[in-house]
């Protein structure tokens, strides 16, 4: 299944967050050691391309601009202007936002939690972009966790009021005493309001209470992940674009050439979307990605 947005329909964009529910008892991460030729390999079918560049979280305002592939590399967003590579980022329940010009070709993808957003890391996103030439960039928030999954201590409430009471908009109380309902996606699209966007649009899908989108019953991350994959396809302006998203990884992938039909690409990431994730996983030391820092139903509001 494809959730695209009503009112997002350009003419040369096509995109869709995938939302099939991944049968845990034929799929587990990390059983398979697949090996890492195998999966490039796989990718680089997927995609049309070997260059696939991911980044590790650390919850800051760290944007990076990919001229060429590097490889793994630190950051919690990438900027591209450059055709063929794919530029990844994994979500959680923090809020993925896809921000795009698609008259100058030019996209970023970006992971944004209660930290970076304050930080600003969506301010460095769209600042890169236009030092590239973009001028009318439209943001789409992906599905993440709502205001009513969100619960904070009154430490976290305390540490907002002290820097603006504006932000006691973004809170309600909990039915739990002495804590709070933090609006997390609210918080970034101000951010983004801020920072001269005109058109947020947003999902507006759950992460944490929808089951189509996670695997609450895993036992590896113990909760369900919304990581969210952007297939992102463009030539310049004269090329169509294909966004396509499956909830493991974001990627945003600029190509030269025209793309398949979104029904074939979305066919072919669903039957390979398992050992994708396994390549991510698995290969720990090249890609370290650190499971036991993911949010947790136990720490999902310190992420």
């Amino acid at each position: 299944m494809f959730i695209t947005h009503d009112e997002f329909k350009p003419t040369n964009i096509k995109y869709g967050f995938y939302t099939k529910k991944i049968p845990e008892s034929k799929h587990r991460y990390m059983q398979h050691q697949e090996n890492h030729e195998n999966n490039n390999k796989l990718i680089s079918n997927i995609f049309g391309t070997e260059k696939i560049a991911v980044v590790e979280q650390k919850h800051t305002n760290k944007v990076i601009y990919t001229k060429d592939y590097n490889g793994y590399c630190i950051a919690d967003g990438q900027v591209t202007d450059k055709p063929g590579i794919a530029l990844g980022v994994l979500t959680a329940d923090c809020v993925p936002i896809l921000l795009m010009d698609s008259d100058a070709a030019i996209v970023a993808s970006v992971h944004a939690g209660w930290k970076g957003a304050r930080s600003s890391i969506t301010d460095e996103a769209i600042e890169q972009m236009k030092s590239l030439g973009a001028k009318k960039i439209t943001a789409i928030i992906g599905p993440c966790i709502k205001q009513h999954s969100y619960e904070v201590d009154n430490d976290f409430y305390d540490n907002f009021m002290q820097e603006s009471e504006i932000h006691k908009e973004l809170f309600i109380p909990s039915i739990t005493q002495n804590r709070h309902m933090f609006d997390l996606p609210k918080y970034v699209k101000t951010k983004l309001a801020i920072a001269g966007i005109d058109n947020i649009l947003d999902i507006n899908r759950n992460t944490y209470e929808d089951e189509e989108k996670s695997h609450k019953s895993s036992n590896v991350f113990k909760r369900g992940l919304a990581m969210l994959f952007f297939g992102f396809l463009a030539g310049f302006a004269r090329v169509g674009i294909t966004l396509i998203a499956i909830f493991q990884f974001i990627a945003l992938l600029i190509n030269e050439k025209p793309n398949k039909p979104l029904q074939e690409f979305g066919a072919s990431l669903n039957d390979y979307i398992f050992q994708i994730n396994e390549f991510l996983t698995v290969n720990t030391e090249k890609y370290p990605f650190p499971l036991s820092s993911w949010p947790t139903a136990s720490n999902r509001h310190f992420e």
